[in-house]
C-alpha cells in the first residue's frame, strides 16, 4: 500500500500498516470503539457494541487484555464508539468517553430511541498485571462515571462514531445513513450530567463524494488527533483524514475535503483512534482474535 499524504496535522505522510498482534480475549468478538491513552503507553482501550454489557476493556496494542472495567449500575444499549478527552471543567487529567449511540431500528426508518447517553469517566490507572494467577486480569468496577442524556433536533438516527474536541470539549455524533450523506450533530460543553441536551446540526458529509472520497459510505468510527488538528472519520471501505488550521471548529473542518489514509484489506471494521502522541493511528477489525494494525508517520511534521 502506497503512502498516504495528509495534508496537515502531526503526520506530513502515513506509513503501510503494522499488524502488531491480536486481540487475546474471546470476550473481544464485536470491537465497536477504540481510543488509544495519552498517559498510559501502549494502552488502548475498546468496547463491543450492540448486547453487551457496560463495560470497557484495556488491552495492549498487541492485542493482550490488561482488564475489564464495568460501569457499576449501568446499562449499555448499542454502545458504538468511545473517544479520549478532556473532562469537566476545571478537573484535570484525560476522561474517557463511551458512546450509546447505535439505533438499527431508526436506521431502518423505524420510530428509534428518544434519545441517546454519552458516559464518561476519569481514565483508570491500568496496572501492568493482574488478576489472581490464573492470567487473566480482574474485572476492576468504576463506581464514578457521568450520564450525558441527549436528544436529537428532529428524529432518532443510527450513530456509530463519537468525536471530542481536546480544544473545546464539544462532542460530536457522525450518523451512520443508507445513503451516505451524514449529519454531524454537536453538544456543546460545557455538559451537566444528567440534565438532556438537544444535539445542534453543524455539518454535513458526502460519503463517496469528493468531500469524502472512497469506497465507503456508511460512517463507523472517527476520533480527533489529541493537540485537534485533525480529523478521522473511517468507513467499511475507507479512512478519511481532514486536516483542521488552529482556531478552526470541527464543523468547518468537516465541511471542507479530505484526503483517503491507509485502511486494512478486507472485514468488517468500525475502529479508530489517533495514538497517544498523534504519531499515527490504530485500528481493529470486528471479531475474535481480530489483529490489531498501527499507521504511523512516514514523515513528522
Amino acid at each position: 500500500m502506497a503512502d498516504s499524504q495528509p495534508p496537515s496535522g502531526t503526520c506530513a505522510a502515513v506509513a503501510p500498516g503494522i499488524q502488531l498482534g491480536a486481540l487475546s480475549s474471546n470476550e473481544m468478538n464485536e470491537t465497536s470503539g477504540l481510543a488509544a491513552s495519552r498517559a498510559q503507553p501502549d494502552l488502548l482501550w475498546a468496547n463491543n457494541d450492540s448486547g453487551d454489557i457496560a463495560r470497557v476493556f484495556a488491552i495492549s496494542t498487541a492485542g493482550t487484555l490488561r482488564g475489564e472495567f464495568r460501569l457499576a449500575d449501568a446499562t449499555f444499549i448499542d454502545a458504538e464508539d468511545m473517544a479520549m478527552g478532556p473532562g469537566p471543567a476545571g478537573v484535570a487529567g484525560d476522561w474517557i468517553y463511551v458512546a450509546d449511540i447505535g439505533d438499527n431500528v431508526a436506521g431502518m426508518g423505524g420510530d428509534g430511541h428518544d434519545r441517546v447517553v454519552i458516559y464518561r469517566f476519569p481514565e483508570p490507572v491500568v496496572a501492568a498485571a493482574g488478576g489472581d494467577g490464573d492470567g487473566a486480569p480482574d474485572a476492576v468496577t468504576i463506581a464514578a462515571w457521568e450520564a450525558l442524556p441527549m436528544v436529537y433536533p428532529d428524529e432518532p438516527h443510527n450513530a456509530e462514531t463519537l468525536l471530542v474536541d481536546p480544544r473545546t470539549g464539544d462532542i460530536y455524533v457522525v450518523t451512520k445513513e443508507g445513503g451516505g450523506i451524514s449529519t454531524v450533530f454537536r453538544a456543546a460543553a460545557p455538559l451537566v450530567p444528567g440534565e438532556t441536551t438537544t444535539l445542534e446540526a453543524v455539518a454535513t458529509l458526502r460519503f463517496g463524494s469528493d468531500q469524502a472520497p472512497g469506497s465507503g459510505i456508511l460512517a463507523t468510527g472517527g476520533d480527533i488527533s489529541p493537540t485537534g488538528d485533525a480529523i478521522l472519520i473511517r468507513t467499511y471501505g475507507s479512512m478519511l483524514w481532514w486536516p483542521r488550521a488552529p482556531g478552526q471548529s470541527v464543523a468547518a473542518a468537516l465541511s471542507g475535503h479530505a484526503v483517503e489514509a491507509p485502511l486494512t484489506p478486507g472485514g468488517q471494521g468500525e475502529t479508530v483512534a489517533f495514538a497517544g502522541d498523534g504519531g499515527g493511528y490504530y485500528t481493529i477489525n470486528e471479531g475474535e482474535g481480530a489483529a490489531v494494525w498501527f499507521f504511523g508517520c512516514a514523515l513528522s511534521r
